[in-house]
């Protein structure tokens, strides 16, 4: 089961690949390399450093670096969420395959979201007969949080495309952002016919009789060595320090 603790930012380190693909994106709609990584402490030369790793504030700093760049549109946050191909993903689609059921195959691939590209939290919670994928974007600056949002349906739909290529288990959705075409084409190629803009919240309800269907690929081997892989990954990892989160 996903956490279900407020949301708060994350203390984890996390690869610095998403970091990297968010400012390739920067750079192709113009961007410099200084004003994305401006006051976050990476320089330019960790970015193509394959063990390195950021913290969420400084993952947030560039992501708000860009916002201001380019500006807060629909579909700039789609766009660089499309983008999202990282290096592990084949790592991720085992991973994600090996689960004996779709929940757990779904609750798979949200934690790897949450320890490398999302930077909101995610809860799954039962109301009556349904079963509701909550996000909590709360510890967000406000400024980026329709791009933080967008990027991570991105993502999911990169994931479902590259890795999953399975029914995505989504009845309906509900979104705090207004209506945009953008949002609706996006629905479609996720099978969602039932979307509402301008929520409280935003959440995916799941389809229970698909979240129970066995996963046709489970291996019981291969996710317990996903498992202590996750446990073990940071061991030889270097770190973008956060004290130098103000120096760049």
């Amino acid at each position: 089961m996903i956490d279900h603790r407020p949301a708060r930012p994350p203390y984890r380190m996390r690869p610095i690949s998403s970091t990297a693909l968010l400012v390739d994106f920067a750079l192709a709609r113009g961007l410099s390399i200084a004003s994305v990584l401006r006051h976050t402490g990476i320089r330019d030369s960790q970015l193509t450093h394959a063990g390195a790793e950021v913290t969420f504030a400084q993952q947030v700093a560039v992501m708000r670096n860009i916002v201001h760049g380019i500006g807060d549109e629909a579909g700039f946050g789609l766009m660089a969420g499309l983008t999202c191909r990282a290096p592990q993903l084949g790592a991720v689609e085992r991973a994600v395959m090996s689960q004996p059921t779709v929940r757990q195959a779904f609750e798979t691939a949200i934690r790897f979201a949450e320890r490398s590209c999302s930077l909101a939290r995610h809860t799954i919670e039962r109301r009556g007969d349904e079963i509701e994928l909550v996000r909590d974007d709360s510890m967000l600056p406000a400024e980026i949080r329709r791009f933080a949002l967008e990027h991570d349906i991105g993502a999911l739909v990169t994931m479902q495309r590259d890795a999953v290529q399975m029914r995505q288990p989504i009845k309906r959705a509900e979104t705090t952002v207004g209506a945009d075409p953008v949002y609706e084409g996006i629905a479609v190629v996720l099978g969602v016919r039932d979307l509402a803009f301008d929520a409280r919240r935003t959440v995916l309800v799941l389809d229970p009789a698909l979240l129970d269907l066995p996963m046709p690929q489970a291996n019981p081997k291969f996710r317990g060595l996903h498992a202590v892989g996750e446990d073990n990954r940071r061991s030889s990892a270097s770190m973008v320090g956060p004290d130098d989160a103000d120096r760049s």
